[in-house]
């Protein structure tokens, strides 16, 4: 069985139309969520926003057509070890933090690479385009988010003040994403450091190339739409 399924790109487009949105929605109020649910997560909304990131994340495995059952039950797994470790807190051993955040950032980018597979037939710009686009620039925030507990794992503190938790790595991801820098939670060890540099390069060069491949696709669909009428004499 093929890990994605082949679809005519009619058909495909029209299966997407309103999903990469749902998606989109979904991963956006999850990653809100375990922001402000703060360190360390033990509340409900903390909960709550697991669960929704990870029905985010398959249901966009499903519809950028990875229908593989060993990848799902994969993906299953890796969210039950992040659930665990998210209720058990402190009672979770520090390489079991390890394992699932090294699942979770798995998991992220086998969606990344599932949703570009997916975009890349597009031939015009079309909002599940867009949205499909904004799912990946927030799953490259998570995935430096988890890079920077892996961080702090390994050689703490990765971040001051310390404590931050992958509530205030998700945080400082997004503003590091966004090339804001508030500073009121900076890198503590060369390691995050380099990572929030490559974050800010890699946010920017993403939007930069997004909007010169849709400039570039709609200029190149116009002479195609022209069609040459033969003179009639």
């Amino acid at each position: 069985m093929p890990m994605f399924d082949e679809i005519p790109l009619a058909t495909e487009q029209r299966r997407v139309r309103d999903a990469y949105g749902f998606s989109f929605a979904l991963v956006l109020l999850a990653t809100l969520g375990l922001i402000a649910a703060g360190s360390p997560m033990v509340s409900p909304m903390a909960l709550l926003a697991v669960v929704m990131q990870f029905g985010a994340l398959l249901i966009t495995l499903r519809v950028s057509g990875f229908h593989h059952r060993w990848g799902r039950g994969v993906a299953l797994g890796v969210a039950l070890v992040v659930l665990a470790s998210v209720i058990g807190g402190p009672l979770i051993f520090e390489s079991g933090r390890f394992v699932a955040l090294g699942g979770w950032i798995v998991l992220l980018a086998i969606t990344v690479f599932a949703i570009a597979r997916r975009l890349v037939t597009y031939t015009e710009v079309t909002i599940p385009l867009l949205m499909g686009l904004l799912v990946i620039y927030m799953l490259i925030g998570l995935m430096f988010a988890g890079g920077y507990q892996l961080a702090d794992l390994l050689s703490p503190p990765g971040m001051k003040p310390e404590g931050q938790g992958i509530s205030g790595a998700i945080y400082f991801s997004f503003i590091t994403l966004a090339t804001l820098g508030y500073g009121d939670v900076t890198p503590a060890n060369n390691v995050v450091r380099a990572l929030a540099v490559a974050e800010a390069l890699v946010g920017q060069l993403y939007l930069v190339s997004v909007v010169s491949l849709a400039v570039s696709r709609l200029r190149y669909r116009r002479p195609a739409e022209t069609v040459e009428q033969p003179d009639q004499e």
